[in-house]
């Protein structure tokens, strides 16, 4: 008779499982969080010669400023 040993590849114990892909998607999502964060800090602070620079009108900069942050991957 074969008895294999418990496996503690899965579930909610370490080695690639639900709590450790939950945790790395926190984290991505949290980075991802901060990465926008600092993005729209350095859009805000541009000035006009800047914005042309990129191709951006100050109007294009305000309306993805105002945009709500569930809506900030999405034009339109």
């Amino acid at each position: 008779m074969l008895i294999r040993p418990p496996c503690f590849g899965h579930g909610l114990l370490m080695g690639g499982g639900l709590l450790m892909n939950g945790l790395a998607w926190l984290v991505r999502g949290w980075r991802a969080w901060r990465r926008r964060r600092y993005e729209l800090g350095l859009l805000a602070s541009m000035d006009a010669a800047q914005l042309r620079d990129i191709g951006v009108t100050r109007a294009d900069a305000l309306e993805e400023l105002a945009r709500p942050w569930w809506r900030r991957n999405t034009r339109g």
